[in-house]
């Protein structure tokens, strides 16, 4: 009897005992909870390729100049119209740092018509952008592991077609206008999609410098003395451009998720 008592006081003793040791082992490290590490997120450094829609809208103050004297002036001219956009490009993020910084070329094939009409003679005059690129230098923030808010900015040239059919010289020709070109936009990638795809929309503005679409020369002759006058268009375009683009970034490497805490 006394051995089945000291048998049962010595159990008793050991389950009271065990709860506490058991706390003392998980306490002390002995047990940890299970951590559920995160993955890094992808990194932002990569060549990238795109293609994607473009809406272009063409702002035009022209000038009809009478021997280098500007006779009258239309501020205002609109064209609109559809395009595609190509892109090429290569972009750095800074280890252990939201910054990305890159160099991007694009080409746009655009349809963006005008169209300026003579009452006085019948005329019209027909200005079409139909192409542009541009080289920018890009300055990007990495927001989330998945978006990007960026800047950029460069050299550009717009490619026009002007057409004034019923002149004596039925005139059609293709100046080339150059541009400083800014643009600003928002990039997302698409993990779910493919592990580099990445969609941004984007607003570009071009300015551009100052060109002669066409121009006319005759001579006139009073009191025996014969003059050389010139007859002008010039146009100072500028161009709105709004893009969406789906892309792909080939590159290896990820960010420390630390970086956006």
């Amino acid at each position: 009897m006394r051995t089945t008592l000291t048998a049962v006081s010595a159990l008793a003793l050991l389950a009271m005992a065990t709860p506490a040791s058991a706390a003392d082992v998980y306490s002390s490290g002995g047990l940890k909870d299970p951590v559920m590490a995160s993955a890094p997120a992808p990194s932002w450094t990569g060549l990238i390729l795109g293609v994607g829609a473009v809406g272009a809208y063409v702002n035009h103050d022209l000038e009809f100049q009478h021997d280098t004297v500007t006779q009258a002036e239309i501020n205002g001219l609109a064209g609109f119209g559809p395009g595609a956009d190509f892109l090429v490009g290569f972009r750095y993020q800074i280890p252990q740092s939201r910054l990305v910084f890159g160099i991007e070329a694009e080409y746009d094939i655009t349809n963006a018509p005008s169209t300026l009409s003579f009452p006085t003679n019948g005329w019209s005059a027909n200005i079409n952008l139909q192409g542009q690129w541009a080289i920018l230098g890009t300055a990007g923030l990495v927001i989330n592991p998945n978006t990007m808010a960026y800047v950029g900015g460069g050299y550009g040239e717009g490619f026009f077609h002007i057409s004034v059919p019923g002149t004596i010289q039925n005139l059609s020709t293709n100046p080339t206008v150059t541009e400083a070109v800014f643009k600003a936009g928002l990039e997302a990638k698409l993990p779910w999609v493919a592990q580099g795809a990445f969609i941004r929309g984007e607003y570009e503005f071009r300015a551009g410098n100052t060109v002669t679409l066409w121009s006319n020369s005759y001579t006139t002759t009073s009191n025996r003395v014969t003059t050389t006058h010139i007859d002008s268009l010039k146009d100072t375009p500028d161009t709105n451009v709004a893009k969406l683009v789906l892309g792909y970034q080939f590159g290896t490497g990820t960010t420390p998720l630390e970086v956006f805490k």
